[in-house]
């Protein structure tokens, strides 16, 4: 492709592999991302402008694009990343796992991820009663074997319905989130009579750093610690019924930063899940849930050290998985290597879907006539050569520390008038003016500082 402006949006780093610019200057998707053919390639403005054509279409702004073949690229490309991993290093089990439902409901969203990964039994996860209901009518048209991973709070009305769920032919798994849960399950079966199959959610001392990691750790709120597990089972065997034990989970935080965490929790899950195959005699147990936290690239840094990035992509973190589980296996007197589960959700969907806003006007910025870009460059090299502000005698370390502050915003601030001078001598600045009406993100930027990428769709020439 052409030289154009996309490097200054940083498409090549938060939209690799879909976004890309074309020759006409437009932003364009790759449906199957690097595998995308020339050619092949989906012109967003071209879409907008078919789709706004006739006057009599009901399409107005904002609006919002989806594109099934990435959601299907996703898909395929987490089995392929698990399936290298397993074949390269040895495992003796396979990976099966789960889109959690609260990420996106959109019916349309949920029905494709659940055709696109049915040859290899993927499976939806719950984490209330409508997002039950969700999953058990898209389930209906997926493999037997597809999990529906039951999590989240559980009072008699939702295990009653995962039961069902059960009696449908459904593979749900009720992961128990307190001990308490399971007196409920136990009644609940025991009147319906169906036979449900458990999970436990362990609370890891393996913790994230940043705002994801908040509810993890020995002081998170959800799951039980290993000690309390293995009461679990105790108490299952007590009843007679640890057989209806099969499945282990954990969930240590969104946005897992660095595959060297993501080796750390699935080590130590795994280190329980042996010890209740060994120790609590546990020996039906069959899968290991790795819950979410693959993270996706929003501010295109690949970095572990913001919240917003992550520095590894999808081969990296399956291999930290099924490597950290098959030693963990190996040095238990061999236990039998569990399927591995994950909940991946924003991974799988964040890269097919756009919002489309209007400009409903572009109002020409006044030149800035109080310095040329020269004189401007002269005064910051000027700043940037001169004595920087120095502690005064019994001066305070604050007081000191705000001297240098207020010269690093000055500085700032002259280059950003330099580039705006210098974007002005080369053509008119315009302030484009659009219709925001997105409040359903709100919450995420003002709870968790969500980044959500910008950019044009056109003139990137």
């Amino acid at each position: 492709m052409e030289k154009n402006y996309g490097y200054l949006y940083n498409i090549s780093g938060w939209g690799e592999p879909y976004f890309a610019v074309n020759a006409a200057g437009h932003l364009c998707v790759k449906p199957r991302g690097s595998d995308t053919v020339p050619g092949d390639e989906i012109d967003v403005h071209s879409v907008i402008m078919e789709a706004t054509r006739d006057p009599r279409s009901k399409a107005q702004f904002p609006m919002i694009l989806r594109f099934p073949d990435v959601l299907k690229h996703r898909v395929d490309s987490l089995h392929a990343a698990f399936k290298g991993a397993i074949k390269g290093t040895g495992y003796k089990s396979r990976y099966q796992g789960v889109f959690p439902v609260k990420v996106n409901q959109n019916k349309a969203v949920v029905q494709d991820l659940v055709e696109f990964g049915k040859s290899e039994s993927y499976g939806l996860e719950a984490g209330s009663k409508p997002e039950l209901l969700i999953a058990m009518s898209c389930l209906t048209k997926a493999e037997p074997e597809a999990y529906l991973v039951c999590n989240g709070y559980k009072d008699a009305d939702y295990i009653a319905l995962a039961l069902s769920a059960r009696a449908m032919g459904l593979n749900a798994i009720i992961v128990l989130e307190m001990e308490e849960e399971l007196d409920i399950v136990v009644e609940q079966s025991r009147r319906l009579g169906v036979e449900p199959v458990l999970g436990v959610r362990a609370k890891l001392l393996t913790k994230l750093p940043g705002h994801f990691g908040s509810t993890a750790g020995k002081h998170g709120k959800f799951g039980m610690l290993a000690e309390k597990i293995y009461e679990v089972a105790k108490n299952l065997k007590e009843k007679g019924k640890l057989h209806w034990l099969k499945l282990l989970h954990f969930h240590i935080g969104s946005m897992v930063p660095t595959t060297e965490i993501v080796y750390d929790a699935a080590s130590e899950a795994a280190g329980i899940y042996c010890d209740l195959v060994n120790k609590h005699g546990a020996t039906g147990m069959t899968t290991l849930d790795c819950g979410g936290g693959l993270g996706v690239d929003y501010d295109g840094t690949r970095s572990g050290s913001s919240d917003m990035s992550v520095a590894y992509g999808l081969e990296e973190y399956a291999s930290s998985i099924v490597q950290a589980v098959r030693l963990k296996c190996g040095y238990n007197h061999g236990v039998p290597h569990p399927v591995l589960c994950t909940e991946s959700g924003r991974a799988m969907v964040s890269h097919h879907s756009m919002i489309v806003l209007e400009a409903l006007s572009a109002i020409p910025e006044p030149p800035d006539e109080e310095f040329t870009a020269e004189q401007l460059l002269s005064k910051i090299l000027q700043d940037l050569t001169s004595k920087p502000p120095t502690m005064a005698d019994g001066g305070c370390l604050r007081s000191h520390g705000a001297d240098h502050a207020r010269h690093g915003v000055e500085m700032y601030k002259l280059g950003k008038k330099l580039s705006r001078r210098a974007a002005g001598d080369a053509g008119t600045i315009y302030s484009y003016h659009m219709n925001l009406s997105i409040f359903s993100l709100v919450p995420d930027f003002w709870g968790i500082k969500q980044l959500f990428p910008m950019v044009p769709v056109s003139r990137l020439d």
